[in-house]
């Protein structure tokens, strides 16, 4: 696991550096699409949520994402649709894709197998090309994943030059990240012993959230739940004490004061609050004692930034606790490619 994190800055460079091709007919069907469901599961439905985040912002497309286990239930009203599989032989995702078959929608596969099942079920697929994960917790592969989905929102959109252009930076941006190891790894020693765990975010890093609370689950074993930021305050506060800690991903963003708020709710109901936050910003040092900081960039790339964070943070909790971080008990993982 601690390999695949180390691999994302290089990975991430590579795909900058070589984007994918789509051939005429993908490139108009997403640019005439209407109604877009994006479909995937675990951590690949966690990336779709990001993407259709990054599609409503960037092209106002209408994108709705589904559980690749309860897609096949959905009513099927759309012109494209996108489905996510780190390995491409997902049960479910190819059970969907079987049945959309005859309705002849448009399916675009975003997978690491270019032998997998899925490979020949889409009609237009993206390969990851990140070489192989065997770590069963997804780290490489989900912000492959993300930076794919980001590309496919971007597609016609010439009034980001500058989003462009801050997204060929994020390598040496998570690269300062992992020069920080051992800060992040103290925040794990401390926090080691507990098993609850709230992990927070609004707007784009609510995503993060959920993806950050499976990664602590899968590998150190900690029961931790992924919200949106504002909901806290709506029932599961009354579960904040001593014994829980919350992970605020608050970047100086727009939703930074409301984060801020929640903070000192937290700290005022006497839960321990660890915060993900930008560079320079030196207001948390007054009232929390374990901030993590991460460089300055768009609002829409502090989920790559965030994300590797709580990656390293959950792998450093799991190795602290004792478990085996890369084959979690119960779980399995399709690695062919």
């Amino acid at each position: 696991m601690i390999k695949e994190i180390l691999e994302i800055p290089r990975i991430l460079r590579e795909f900058i550096k070589s984007p994918f091709v789509f051939d005429a007919t993908a490139l108009r069907k997403i640019k005439l699409a209407k109604r877009i469901l994006i479909v995937g599961c675990g951590t690949s439905y966690h990336a779709g949520l990001l993407g259709a985040i990054f599609f409503e912002e960037l092209s106002g497309k209408p994108v709705r994402v589904v559980s690749a286990s309860e897609a096949s239930h959905q009513n099927l009203n759309y012109d494209l649709v996108v489905v996510v599989s780190q390995s491409g032989e997902t049960k479910d995702v190819l059970e969907f894709l079987r049945k959309i078959k005859p309705k002849k929608i448009f399916t675009i596969g975003i997978s690491n197998s270019k032998n997998s099942l899925l490979s020949r079920l889409a009609d237009f697929n993206i390969y990851q090309n990140v070489g192989l994960e065997k770590s069963i917790p997804a780290t490489k592969t989900f912000i492959s994943q993300v930076a794919i989905l980001l590309q496919l929102a971007l597609m016609g959109n010439k009034k980001n030059a500058s989003l462009h252009e801050s997204f060929k930076k994020l390598p040496n941006l998570m690269e300062k990240i992992l020069e920080r190891q051992e800060k992040i790894r103290a925040v794990a020693e401390k926090y080691k012993s507990f098993d609850k765990f709230f992990i927070l975010g609004a707007g784009f890093n609510f995503p993060v959230a959920l993806e950050g609370a499976l990664k602590f689950k899968e590998a150190a074993g900690i029961l931790a739940e992924g919200m949106l930021a504002g909901e806290l305050k709506h029932g599961p506060i009354t579960l904040v004490d001593k014994s829980s800690a919350s992970l605020l991903i608050m970047p100086k963003d727009l939703r930074y004061w409301e984060n801020l708020s929640l903070l000192l709710e937290i700290k005022k109901n006497g839960g321990p609050v660890v915060a993900i936050t930008t560079e320079g910003n030196k207001d948390l040092d007054k009232i929390i004692k374990d901030v993590i900081y991460i460089p300055k960039t768009e609002e829409l790339l502090y989920p790559f930034l965030a994300t590797l964070v709580l990656q390293f943070l959950a792998y450093s909790s799991g190795v602290l606790r004792g478990y085996n971080v890369d084959k979690p008990r119960n779980l399995s993982k399709a690695v062919r490619i």
